[in-house]
């Protein structure tokens, strides 16, 4: 049924270029009586269903070209693939078009083909889909390299190298060619086809069975003339459409009696859902991906859209991102990916879920701001996290800093010399004490506005109040936690720095409630990430600042 390339080359060589050869589609006969073609398959809606699906599916997942540079990846928008592959193929083809063609074609002939489009220079600069029922790959009499007839309408007679296609093989008995689904399925697509027909033409006859009508024995015969009008007569008067259920006369003792086996007991229906899911098995669609949830339950739909993704989408993907990176990317650090992680941007619980988990494996809040093409909340967004309590990573992989135990310090020398060892240990010993007791501060915080978050859900006016009222609390929470630091600083330094923990209290807390009020008016989602922030950096920040003032601020 299927040659060599090197047979179909010498078969096509006997027909001239204006031949009708180039030019019509083949249908091969089958056994259901319906000829079937990659194009004439398409008129059958499962076929059209599950490469339609396959193609805009697989034409709108977001890919990049990474480098490779040792253990890591980076991301190279840069690279003018980008812009082909996911903006444009060319001045007159989007890229989702493009790409969409090229799936398309891949479906059906086994074979995705584009032309590459280059600069004066010779760099890649484009692609052009095209038809692969026009495309012939040969092999070379003369070189035994694989060259490409492509033989349009519009242009009867090219020639291509390697060099100007994007060739994408389906699955293949050669490792260089694919072969066609539809070929190798007709008689299975053809049962289909022939069913649909079928029902049509039933339809079409107002769903009425045929009549034959019976004379008397004992009536004259009528004449060849006289029964084909009395039949035409009665076709036209009682089976078409619209005139169905007409009451009849009949004369002379004629009887109408209906023949044929009904749609029913054939089992049409079951017959016609039978090879719906055939088909979809062939093209490896669950056949809920094109609206028949028949067999769908609640229990299972995750499982089939798992298998969906890892059984159907990956493979494809992989295929395109070989084709594609062998023909531009080859001998360089550079490759062409897929994020499937599209597949899960309409489903928001299945978005916040995934992230949440990777929050906890490392993913920064700016990585996945990034997934949703969203901007990042700069270098506070790149902290990383572990498991368990969601310490940055940093803290995780190294040990604790020993906390400076405090210990008295005499007065500060007047003799002009400058003691920069011992303020160090006066700043050091006041840090880990700040630290500790901010930490106090920030944990109880973010506790209350976490618990608060989830008893006035969807309530934000109560929200606002509650906040008002929490902080002001804080305030004096904060100011209290602070005042010990502030005379364990006068003993330290002998220099009294007044009781400034007041002023950094009233800061504290009215630039914490000013940015949770900015958080929920545009991002209200963002309010747990935030508190997971603060968390983390927030003491070390607040010690920082009051130790500072505690310095600066001094008086003798």
């Amino acid at each position: 049924m299927f040659a060599t390339i090197e047979a179909m080359a010498s078969t096509r060589a006997s027909y001239p270029p204006d031949h009708d050869y180039w030019y019509t589609p083949r249908a091969g006969p089958t056994v259901a009586g319906v000829a079937v073609n990659e194009d004439s398959s398409l008129t059958y809606a499962t076929v059209f269903a599950c490469v339609n699906k396959l193609a805009k599916t697989l034409a709108t997942l977001p890919a990049r070209v990474y480098e490779r540079r040792g253990d890591q990846r980076i991301e190279r928008p840069e690279h003018w693939l980008n812009e082909v592959w996911t903006v444009r193929f060319n001045e007159e083809t989007l890229a989702l078009a493009g790409r969409e063609a090229i799936l398309a074609n891949l479906m059906l002939w086994g074979n995705g083909y584009a032309e590459t489009l280059t600069t004066n220079r010779g760099r890649p600069a484009g692609l052009i889909p095209l038809y692969s029922r026009y495309m012939h790959p040969v092999r070379s009499r003369e070189t035994r390299k694989l060259e490409y007839e492509y033989r349009p309408q519009s242009d009867p007679d090219r020639m291509l190298t390697p060099a100007q296609v994007l060739h994408v093989p389906g699955l293949s008995l050669n490792g260089i060619v694919g072969f066609s689904v539809i070929g190798y399925q007709r008689t299975t697509v053809a049962m289909g086809m022939a069913a649909t027909k079928h029902g049509a033409s039933f339809y079409g006859n107002s769903a009425i069975p045929g009549v034959v009508l019976k004379r008397p024995v004992d009536a004259p015969e009528l004449s060849e003339d006289a029964a084909r009008e009395v039949l035409a007569k009665w076709n036209e008067d009682f089976m078409t459409p619209g005139k169905s259920y007409r009451t009849a006369l009949l004369e002379e003792g004629t009887e109408a009696t209906t023949i044929g086996m009904p749609l029913k007991d054939a089992q049409f229906l079951e017959s016609r859902q039978f090879q719906r899911v055939e088909i979809c098995g062939i093209f490896d669609v669950p056949p809920s991906k094109i609206h028949d949830d028949t067999r769908s339950t609640f229990s299972n739909v995750e499982q089939k859209n798992m298998d969906w993704r890892t059984d159907s989408l990956v493979p494809w993907c992989v295929r395109l991102e070989q084709a594609v990176g062998a023909k531009f990317l080859g001998g360089t650090p550079y490759y062409l990916k897929h994020n499937l992680e599209g597949l899960v941007r309409g489903d928001l619980a299945a978005r916040s879920t995934y992230y949440q988990k990777m929050l906890r494996c490392g993913l920064s809040v700016n990585d996945w701001l990034r997934l949703e093409d969203r901007n990042g909340i700069g270098p506070a967004g790149d902290v990383r996290f572990v498991t368990k309590d969601l310490i940055p990573l940093e803290q995780a992989v190294k040990p604790p800093a020993p906390i400076p135990v405090a210990r008295p310090f005499p007065p500060q020398r007047d003799d002009g010399d400058d003691d920069d060892d011992e303020t160090a240990r006066q700043r050091a010993t006041l840090v880990a004490l700040a630290t500790e007791a901010s930490q106090r501060i920030v944990t109880k915080e973010c506790k209350a506005v976490a618990a608060a978050a989830k008893r006035y859900d969807g309530k934000a006016a109560a929200f606002g109040v509650w906040l008002d009222s929490f902080y002001g609390g804080q305030c004096q929470y904060a100011a209290a936690a602070w005042r010990p630091i502030c005379a364990a600083a006068s003993t330290l330094t002998g220099r009294h720095a007044g009781d400034i923990t007041q002023t950094r209290a009233e800061q504290y807390a009215g630039t914490s409630l000013a940015s949770l009020r900015e958080l929920l008016a545009t991002n209200p989602a963002y309010l747990s990430i935030e508190l997971t922030q603060w968390q983390a950096t927030k003491a070390a920040t607040l010690a920082a600042g009051l130790v500072a003032d505690l310095f600066d601020n001094g008086k003798d």
